[in-house]
């Protein structure tokens, strides 16, 4: 069998499922059951059939629960198609199959959102926000560190949003109750920038494995563009003084944001207003996307579009801004010491491990030289920077290393 699993969130996730359903297409065996699951499947439903023709059923976002059955039915002559609004309860069960390394693992918290952002398909693919019960995410997190696990990394569309739902709780509830489980790294992902209030900074601030890592996607500095999109529209000014209570309030704050450039009516003012705003706020790690009209969502419809090679201009210039904040910090981190998670030993070569400040496959690694031959993946060890390129760092062990 084959398990095609989709994103639909923006256009190049589109194009992606459809390279990989091109390869399916030409490699599959005959008498493959080829089932397609996720966003994608819930977005077109039924049309994935054209595009490719040894699907055997497909999958909405609701219905991950039921591939075996989805199988069983391929091998009885027939072809489901089970898309429609997703339920109530979140599909996710206890000891899922894990694709990181033992010591990594992701923990889902709830699924869906409730947010308006109008640029945004999520909540029409996964359904409104509802909240895993807490009792069910803290014996997941227990049984993942009896399996090893290092490092818990909390997902959701919104992480912040934890509990609101009315299912008991809150995400500073919750990091209270993760950080007594004992994994001595846990990473919280995807933080609304509304909802980071000084009860949460508590919680991160009395924590003592949950790390000080704060990702909170903004996605503009323009009030206008932000209005627009749906967002809370902050003056930068008023962002930057948020950004600045973070720091001040959490020892090691790391800061990470997202942004999105070349949104309808966005004017090369609304551009500077953004660019001079990372200037200022200097995060220490910075993402951005060009927008993407998606079907279905209220920015389509929105007059004054950008021109493409527009959007592309200023995601270059907004990436490269970025890029100099990030050599000038790595710069400086140069001969400081500080604890890492060895992701990798390779064959030869250095092996990649990972700081506090980077989190997995987002903000770049940190390459050791000069290891121990004892030391194993999931070990958390003390290193001294000794160089950098532009997103990763170069260290090597404190002390003399073993044999």
């Amino acid at each position: 069998m084959v398990i095609i699993n989709t994103c639909s969130f923006i256009k190049p996730a589109r194009e992606e499922a459809h390279g990989v359903f091109a390869e399916v297409q030409r490699k599959a065996a005959p008498g493959t059951a080829v089932v397609v699951a996720g966003c994608y499947s819930q977005m077109v439903g039924e049309r994935i059939k054209r595009l490719l023709p040894c699907v055997g059923a497909v999958l909405g976002t609701a219905y991950y629960g039921r591939i075996a059955d989805a199988v069983k039915a391929i091998r009885a002559g027939e072809r489901p198609v089970w898309v429609n609004e997703a339920g109530p309860d979140i599909d996710v069960r206890r000891g899922p199959v894990r694709l990181t390394a033992p010591h990594l693992a992701y923990l889902k918290i709830a699924d869906g959102c409730s947010h308006k952002c109008t640029f945004c398909v999520i909540q029409r693919l996964r359904g409104p926000y509802r909240s895993r019960p807490p009792a069910d995410i803290i014996a997941e997190a227990k049984a993942l560190k009896d399996a090893s696990a290092r490092e818990l990394v909390l997902l959701a569309q919104d992480t912040s949003a934890y509990g609101t739902d009315g299912a008991g709780g809150s995400l500073a509830e919750l990091i209270g109750e993760l950080d007594d489980v004992g994994v001595p790294w846990v990473r919280v992902m995807y933080l609304h920038p509304a909802r980071v209030d000084e009860r949460l900074l508590d919680a991160f601030g009395a924590a003592e494995r949950v790390l000080p890592y704060f990702d909170v996607p903004l996605q503009h500095a323009s009030p206008k563009i932000l209005k627009s999109m749906g967002r809370p529209a902050w003056k930068p000014e008023e962002a930057l003084d948020r950004l600045a209570v973070i720091r001040e309030r959490v020892p090691g704050a790391v800061l990470r944001t997202t942004f999105l450039v070349g949104f309808p009516g966005e004017t090369w003012a609304d551009f500077e207003t953004l660019a001079n705003f990372v200037a200022e706020a200097r995060f220490e790690h910075m993402g951005a996307f060009e927008y993407s009209p998606e079907e279905g969502t209220p920015a389509v419809t929105l007059p004054n579009r950008v021109p493409a090679e527009a959007v592309a201009e200023r995601y270059h210039k907004l990436m490269t801004l970025q890029q100099g904040i990030a050599e000038d910090r790595a710069q400086r981190l140069v001969g400081s010491s500080i604890d890492v998670i060895i992701d990798k030993i390779p064959p030869s070569g250095p092996a990649i491990a990972r700081a506090r400040f980077q989190a997995p496959e987002t903000d770049g690694v940190t390459y050791l030289t000069g290891f121990s031959k004892n030391i194993k993946p999931g070990d958390i060890i003390k290193v001294k920077i000794t160089g950098h390129d532009v997103y990763d760092i170069v260290a090597e062990p404190v002390g003399k290393p073993d044999a």
